[in-house]
C-alpha cells in the first residue's frame, strides 16, 4: 500500500472545520463533508473482532503465546507450519498486488512505467543474478532484504491513516510525523541490529554481505522510537482531551504490531515468532485489498452489467488449471485435484450462474472465492514454479528461490507504490466501505439523496480519502 498522500490531511481537515462548526471558512464556500461519525457499521470492515484480529492482534496474541510457552528456536515445527501459511496468505497477497493493477488496461493506462517497464528491469535483475550468483544475487538480494521492512513500515502506517479516517480522528502534520517516525523507526532498528558486523548472512542459497553499521547508531535508534511513540500517544491524548472522545484501540492497533514485530526486545529478537510476520504483515493487506476489490467489483458492475465476462473467465480457469496440473505433479496431486475443482466450480458459477454484480450476500461470496482462487494461482506460479523453472537451466534450487522470490518481492514493492493511488470516476471512496455496503443494496430513497449530495459538499473530500501503503 501507498503512503498517504498530502491531501489527505485536507480531507480530514474539512471534517474538523465542519466539526467546529466550520471556523476558519469562506461562507460563500460550498458546504463541508460531514465529520466522519465513530461507529461500528462505519469504523470497521468487518467487525470489531475480525477487524482487530487481521490488522495486527492476532500477531499480538501469537508472540505472547510463543514468548511464553516456546523456546523461541526455529523448530521444524516452526518451519513447516510457516511454509503452508505462505501458501495460502503470503503468496497470494503478492498476487493481489499484481491483479490490482494489471486486470484492467486503465490501471496500467495510468502508470504505464511500473506497469510496462518496471518489469523487464527486475527480470534483468533476476537473470544477472542466477548468471552471477556470487557476484550480483547478495546485491540484489540485499536490495530486498533491506526494502522489505520499510515496506512493512509504509504499509503500517496507511492502515492507520485509513482507521483513523474512518473513526474521525484527525491526523496532522505533527501527528503524522511522531507516527511515521516512531513506525519507520522499528525497521531502523531491526536492520541495523542485523548489520552491525560484516559477517555474512544467509538467504536461502544466496550469501549476503553485512555493512558493519556503529552499535551506537542502533541506540540512538531505539531511542528515539520510543520518543517518537511517547509524543504520539501524547498527541493522542490532547485529541481525545479536546473532542472529549476516545481514540478507538483499532487506530493504534497496526502501530503496536510493527513495534512487536521489529524491535530486539520483543519479536524482533524471537526467532519462531519472526517466522510469521510476513504473514501477519500480509494478513493485514489481504484485509484492506479484499474490501477495495468487492467495492470496486461492484461500481463497476453498476457501470457495465451486461459487460461479457465469458472470455476473461475462461482465460482464468485456463490458466489456473495449468497451475492446477503442475501441482498435481510437482507437489502434491491432492492439492492440485483440489485446485482443478474448485477453479471449474468457480468458472461454472461466473458464467451460468448469473449472479449480478450488485450488493448481495451471494455475489460477495462468489467475488471473494473468485479473488482468493486467482491470487492462490497466481502466488504459486510466481514463487513455486518460476524457482522450478530457474532450475532446469542448472541453477541451484536454494539460490533459484531467494533470486526469484526477491525479484518478485522487488517488483511487488514497485507496484504496491501506485496501485492505491489509481483512480476511478465510477468507485466513490472505496477504503470507507464496510460490510454492509457490500451485501446489502442501499435503500432507494436514502441512496438518491446520498447521491445528490455528494457533487456539491463532498467530491473534493472524498477524492483525498488516505490511502494505505502496503
Amino acid at each position: 500500500m501507498s503512503e498517504p498522500t498530502p491531501t489527505d490531511t485536507g480531507a480530514q481537515d474539512a471534517s474538523a472545520d465542519a466539526a467546529h462548526g466550520g471556523i476558519g471558512r469562506d461562507p460563500n464556500a460550498p458546504p463541508a463533508l460531514p465529520p466522519i461519525v465513530p461507529g461500528a457499521k462505519k469504523l470497521y470492515f468487518i467487525n470489531g473482532f475480525v477487524d482487530f484480529m487481521l490488522v495486527g492482534g492476532a500477531s499480538i496474541i501469537a508472540f505472547t503465546l510463543l514468548r511464553h510457552f516456546h523456546s523461541g528456536e526455529r523448530t521444524p515445527a516452526v518451519y513447516t507450519l510457516g511454509a503452508q501459511l505462505m501458501w495460502v496468505c503470503n503468496w497470494p497477497h503478492f498476487a493481489a498486488t499484481n491483479y490490482r493493477l494489471y486486470h484492467s488496461r486503465g490501471n496500467i493506462a495510468q502508470y504505464p512505467l511500473t506497469a510496462l517497464v518496471i518489469p523487464w528491469i527486475v527480470t534483468a535483475g533476476v537473470i544477472g543474478s542466477l548468471a552471477e550468483p556470487e557476484r550480483f544475487a547478495p546485491i540484489f538480494v540485499m536490495i530486498y532484504l533491506l526494502w522489505s521492512p520499510y515496506h512493512f513500515s509504509g504499509q503500517t502506517v496507511g492502515v492507520t491513516m485509513v482507521y483513523a479516517r474512518r473513526s474521525g480522528f484527525r491526523v496532522g502534520k505533527l501527528e503524522r510525523f511522531f507516527l511515521s517516525s516512531f513506525v519507520f523507526g522499528t525497521f531502523i532498528c531491526t536492520s541495523i541490529r542485523a548489520h552491525e558486523d560484516l559477517q555474512q548472512q544467509g538467504y536461502f542459497g544466496v550469501q549476503v554481505p553485512g555493512l558493519g553499521v556503529p552499535k551506537l547508531a542502533g541506540q540512538i535508534a531505539e531511542v528515539w522510537v520510543y520518543l517518537a511513540g511517547i509524543a504520539f500517544l501524547l498527541l493522542v491524548l490532547r485529541w481525545c482531551v479536546r473532542n472529549q472522545r476516545g481514540v478507538p484501540l483499532i487506530v493504534l492497533v497496526p502501530a503496536m504490531a510493527q513495534f512487536i514485530w521489529f524491535m530486539p526486545i520483543l519479536g524482533g529478537g524471537w526467532p519462531s515468532f519472526q517466522e510469521f510476520v510476513p504473514f501477519f504483515h500480509s494478513l493485514q493487506y489481504m484485509l484492506i485489498a479484499w474490501a477495495m476489490q468487492l467495492k470496486e467489483s461492484v461500481d463497476e458492475g453498476k457501470k457495465a452489467p451486461d459487460a461479457p465476462a465469458g472470455i476473461t473467465a475462461f482465460g482464468w480457469w485456463l490458466f489456473n488449471m495449468v497451475i492446477a496440473f503442475a501441482l498435481a505433479r510437482l507437489n502434491d496431486p491432492h492439492v492440485g485435484a483440489a485446485f482443478a475443482v474448485l477453479t471449474t466450480a468457480l468458472y461454472a458459477a461466473e458464467v451460468f450462474g448469473q449472479v449480478r454484480a450488485m450488493p448481495s450476500i451471494p455475489y460477495a461470496l462468489l467475488e471473494s472465492m473468485r479473488w482468493a482462487q486467482r491470487n492462490f494461482g497466481v502466488g504459486a506460479a510466481l514463487f513455486f514454479l518460476l524457482p522450478k523453472v530457474a532450475t532446469l537451466y542448472g541453477t541451484p534450487e536454494a539460490v533459484a528461490i531467494g533470486v526469484v522470490t526477491a525479484g518478485v518481492q522487488i517488483h511487488h514493492f514497485f507496484v504496491d507504490g501506485v496501485i492505491w493511488k489509481l483512480k476511478s470516476p465510477h468507485v466513490a471512496s472505496p477504503l470507507m466501505v464496510n460490510i454492509d455496503d457490500l451485501v446489502h443494496a442501499p435503500e432507494p430513497a436514502l441512496a438518491g439523496a446520498t447521491l445528490a449530495a455528494l457533487p456539491a459538499a463532498a467530491g473534493p473530500a472524498l477524492a483525498a480519502s488516505p490511502e494505505p501503503h502496503a
